[in-house]
């Protein structure tokens, strides 16, 4: 059995609070990083590790016995984080779109039957 510490932090230095941290092929087997952005997993030797967090690159770490505390920097993911932004752009402006339909409607409706 091997235990494994380690610190990840953004590319600004800032620690990364619930970055998650999940056995590669098995994502129900892992943690999430504290409010410092630190974790403890333990393992086999030889499994590998993802490390992530939204908007970020993916890392991996693979387990090896005497290994030390790892520092692990996840660096901004400029495609995943114009995915998000966009889909969500996307829904604001068809809920806003449907919010100036009913608007009208009702505006229309209520000039008829006054």
């Amino acid at each position: 059995m091997v235990i494994h510490n380690g610190h990840i932090k953004d590319q600004y230095g800032q620690p990364l609070i619930g970055a998650h941290i999940v056995l590669k092929g098995n994502p129900t087997i892992g943690t999430i990083t504290d409010f410092d952005g630190n974790f403890q997993i333990s393992g086999s030797e030889g499994q590998t590790y993802m490390i992530g967090h939204l908007g970020k690159k993916a890392t991996e770490v693979t387990l090896k016995n005497g290994m030390p505390s790892g520092q692990y920097i996840l660096v901004d993911d400029a495609f995943v984080l114009d995915e998000f932004v966009g889909t969500a752009l996307r829904k604001r402006k068809n809920v806003l779109l449907s919010i100036l339909s009913l608007a009208t409607i009702l505006f229309i409706g209520n000039r008829i039957f006054n």
